[in-house]
Formats: C-alpha cells, structure tokens, sequence
C-alpha cells in the first residue's frame, strides 16, 4: 500500500484537529469542548475523542506530551503542529462544501410507515414535533449567546460571527422542519397523536 493509500483524507483529520489548534488539550478535555460546540452538527463519539488525536500525531498533524498531575493519574496532551494547522488552513479554504448525507431514523420509519398503524405513526410525527421545538429553542438560545458577545466585544469577537451563523442554521433547519409537520396530517390522513398511558394503551389526545 502506497504512502498516499494509507495517509486518509486530509479533511477526515483536520476537523478533528480544530479543537488542539485553539490549545493544547487532552482527550477528554477536546470532548468537553466539542459537546458545547461542533458536537451540535458533527457528533463524536468517544472513540473518537481518544483516537483520532494520536491518528493525528501519526500523520504529523499533532504532538503529543505526558503531563503530570497530583492525586491524578499522568495526562496526555495534544497540540496543533505547523503541518497540521497548513492542513487545517488548506481544508478551510477548499469552497467544496462535502456531501451531505445525514441519517434520519424518523424519515426511515416514515418511509415505510405504510405498515404501521396511523394512530402509532401520528405519535411518531408529535414526537418529532416536540424534538423539534426543542431544537430550536437550544439553537436560539446560543444564538442569543453569540449576539451578546458580540455587541459587548465587537471586532475582538470576530469568530463569533461565524459560530453564531450554525447556530442559527440549527434555528432554521428546526423551524423548515416544523413547518414540513404542519402540512403531514391532513397530507397523510392521520388521527390526532394517540399518546402511550403508563400501563401502555393509547388514548385520543
């Protein structure tokens, strides 16, 4: 296998080489960061957190040091080196926006809901409804966030700006997704939602 046949895409590495560009971090701490942050459109799993920065350090993109800590066992930091950040900066600048193929288990339910029974595919649709609203009152508020920040800090707060355009991304997805609910009922012929008693049987809300 060639250099170039082991060596992923470069993209592949550098969105997880973000988080050790802003400062040097252990694994555990790169998760904290990224589950109040990209974690809300690119998720990551734990295997990630603890796998990919030492996949960085092989590929060049990251150095890795023992830190020592008292009453706690020894820490293993990752940092951003020079190679790595040039990815970063090269994937930043390609306007290729990547594919976009996200995996929705409600619309797979959907698809074939044909062969449920409407009443359980209505619940399904309410459900989803209150994901929904739920998702956009989150996105919002950290739209407020990031407004905020911006108004006390002005320029100093310049990545903000882009932070605050996927925040209000998730706003707006959340929103076109509500909108798409409002139309089902009446397209697909459903019952209102028969909601699950605690002893299991449904019930007309």
């Amino acid at each position: 296998m060639s250099t170039d046949q082991a060596r992923p895409p470069v993209g592949q590495r550098v969105r997880s080489a973000r988080s050790p560009s802003q400062q040097p971090s252990a694994g555990y701490e790169l998760g904290a960061r990224a589950a109040t942050s990209i974690a809300h459109f690119w998720p990551l799993t734990r295997t990630h957190i603890y796998t990919e920065p030492e996949r960085l350090k092989a590929f060049g993109f990251a150095t890795a040091s023992k830190v020592a800590q008292q009453r706690l066992p020894d820490k293993r930091v990752y940092a951003a080196t020079p190679v790595g950040l040039r990815a970063l900066d090269a994937w930043l600048n390609d306007p290729d926006p990547g594919a976009y193929r996200p995996r929705h288990p409600m619309l797979i339910k959907l698809y074939f809901a044909a062969r449920a029974r409407p009443q359980r595919v209505a619940v399904l649709l309410d459900r989803y409804r209150a994901e929904a609203a739920a998702r956009r009152a989150r996105f919002a508020a950290i739209v407020v966030e990031h407004d905020a920040a911006l108004a006390a800090a002005g320029q100093r707060a310049s990545a903000r700006r882009f932070q605050r355009a996927t925040a209000l991304f998730g706003v707006r997805r959340a929103e076109a997704d509500l909108a798409w609910l409002e139309e089902l009922p009446a397209a697909l012929r459903l019952p209102p939602a028969c909601r699950p008693t605690r002893t299991g049987r449904g019930r007309s809300s």
